[in-house]
């Protein structure tokens, strides 16, 4: 089943069918695989740096992907598609964390 975008002047609607399954940060299924292999490879969610791993390897050696376009490390869909705020972290010695409320990508996950 695909998802369906439907746009406005101001705003960008997602249409789901009553029975996609979501994994427990409420994302879809469809977010946990590769978007470019075949066959497919399925993503453990819990394993980011798998993920991101996955993904470097497409940036740095799939000659298919357009190297002028500047792609997420999470879902390779092209800038401004997907965005990540920072936020300081809680604590004195606390360094920048990615701001999972105010960020968007089909592959977001909190990283350890």
């Amino acid at each position: 089943m695909t998802d369906v975008f439907l746009y406005t002047d101001h705003a960008a609607f997602l249409c789901e069918s009553e029975n996609m399954e979501h994994d427990h940060y409420g994302l879809g299924r469809e977010s946990a695989k590769c978007p470019r292999c075949q066959p497919l490879v399925l993503w453990d969610p819990e394993r980011v740096q798998k993920i991101l791993e996955h993904v470097a390897a497409h940036i740095l050696f799939d000659k298919s992907l357009n190297s002028s376009l500047e792609l997420c490390g999470l879902c390779l869909r092209p800038t401004p598609n997907c965005v990540f705020y920072l936020r300081k972290g809680k604590g004195v010695g606390s360094s920048c964390q990615v701001d999972l409320k105010k960020s968007r990508c089909p592959n977001l996950r909190r990283f350890a």
